[in-house]
């Protein structure tokens, strides 16, 4: 499974390319499920900037990730897995921006959630020293965390993500599994379908492999 977050965007952005995977035969089946937010916008009832975030001292709105990832893990999840075909040794969940955010945060406080997580130019700028102070919880294998990078992001996106990657390779998280690819030429919102490709090929080949 591939969970997309902002699936009101990434599942009409990245289902297609699933499907043209399947066909050319660079992948097999694979249930992509995306989450939506809502409509675009807050007055359009998207709150993916509370829910997809940890608390911050410089946004009042931010901090509501803690209840969403226990949303996830109590009713979202055990439904798809009612309805469908689910191995959750084999599942990833992709979040970009705020959904990257959420990613990381989810990844270190619920790591059996999802096999892998996937962090694409995760917005952490406004509550960079939350997550500098976060560890990941004990877990049977060290969380697999890919944090994909656009060299074109945007720099308070960039900057701060490099910021949260110099201080974990210098003290490494034992519970963590890091790896970060660099995607040159890509920018914040063109950097999903580069990941997904590479992801999903690379990092999860399993996902394509008949049970």
């Amino acid at each position: 499974m591939v969970f997309l977050l902002d699936g009101g965007i990434l599942f009409p952005m990245l289902s297609p390319y699933q499907l043209m995977m399947e066909v050319e035969g660079s992948a097999g089946e694979v249930v992509v499920v995306g989450i939506s937010c809502g409509g675009l916008g807050f007055a359009n009832g998207n709150l993916r900037a509370t829910d997809s975030t940890a608390p911050s001292p410089e946004v009042e709105y931010f901090s509501g990730a803690a209840a969403y990832q226990e949303f996830l893990a109590d009713e979202w999840l055990p439904r798809l897995r009612r309805e469908f075909r689910i191995d959750p040794d084999r599942a990833l969940l992709f979040g970009q921006s705020l959904g990257g955010q959420f990613a990381i945060h989810a990844a270190l406080n619920r790591p059996e959630l999802f096999s892998t997580w996937v962090a694409i130019n995760p917005a952490i700028h406004a509550n960079l020293p939350y997550f500098q102070a976060l560890d990941a919880e004990p877990a049977e294998t060290p969380t697999e965390l890919v944090l994909a990078m656009g060299s074109e992001d945007p720099s308070r996106y960039r900057d701060a993500a490099a910021a949260w990657l110099a201080a974990r390779r210098a003290d490494p998280d034992p519970g963590m599994a890091l790896q970060v690819i660099e995607r040159a030429g890509a920018h914040h919102a063109t950097s999903a379908p580069a990941a997904y490709f590479g992801i999903v090929r690379r990092i999860a080949p399993a996902l394509s492999e008949p049970n």
